[in-house]
């Protein structure tokens, strides 16, 4: 991946250059490179194991489809909002991944995507805000701050063909989107009354997921990360 304008990657982790209390620099983890530490799913691992040289393939192909369907999400979001200009910020790699296969899943998705749109009330406040915490000593960038159907929230949206269970009670997702939460609070002053992960895979139906909010499991996630990488 190629950093964007306010990120940087080291060892293959996405890092935050943030503002600190006395205006210096810090450079926090993202929220999802700290999740990583996470055990993986044993039906992911036991595929990875099998083919790996297919599995990293294939992966890259499911993030390059995910980053254009974010692209997409946001820039119909974006006609409600003035002066935001959605840009696409990672290096996706359409040349070798933009097949006839991948084109049919990416239009099947953004299909998806913008009939879910039409049939539900979205009134974004922030779209790809970038968010950090110095509580959690991390930081991100989240999909979608507003009001869904009347309800104000954090939205994440996913592409994965499923929702992974939870490993021995952890729910990723809900690590995840409370960090975003905390980061919410710190930066914006702002409260949100519920957290949503926003599934839309070319197979299936749109499904939406509410989760808690762990920021206890995510701050145990951290202290792995720092453990495991110094920092």
């Amino acid at each position: 991946m190629m950093p964007t304008p306010d990120t940087e990657y080291r060892n293959g982790m996405r890092i935050y250059p943030v503002p600190g209390p006395n205006g210096e620099i810090l450079h926090f983890p993202s929220v999802t490179t700290v999740l990583n530490i996470l055990p993986k799913p044993a039906s992911l691992l036991n595929y990875i194991e099998w083919d790996p040289e297919k599995a990293e393939k294939n992966m890259k192909r499911r993030a390059m489809v995910g980053s254009t369907a974010h692209y997409y999400f946001e820039c119909v979001q974006a006609r409600k909002l003035q002066n935001h200009n959605p840009i696409i910020e990672e290096d996706i790699q359409f040349n070798k991944f933009f097949n006839a296969k991948t084109a049919k899943a990416i239009g099947e998705i953004c299909k998806k995507i913008a009939l879910y749109i039409r049939f539900n009330d979205f009134e974004p406040w922030f779209l790809e805000e970038k968010t950090w915490s110095h509580e959690l000593q991390t930081a991100g960038r989240v999909d979608f701050i507003g009001k869904f159907n009347g309800v104000s929230c954090i939205l994440d949206l996913k592409t994965a063909k499923s929702f992974y269970p939870p490993e021995n009670g952890i729910d990723p997702h809900a690590l995840q989107l409370a960090a975003y939460k905390q980061g919410l609070k710190e930066v914006h002053g702002i409260e949100v009354e519920k957290l949503y992960i926003l599934r839309v895979n070319e197979a299936k139906q749109p499904q939406l997921k509410e989760v808690s909010d762990d920021k206890d499991g995510f701050l145990m996630a951290r202290e792995l990360f720092r453990e495991e990488h110094g920092f």
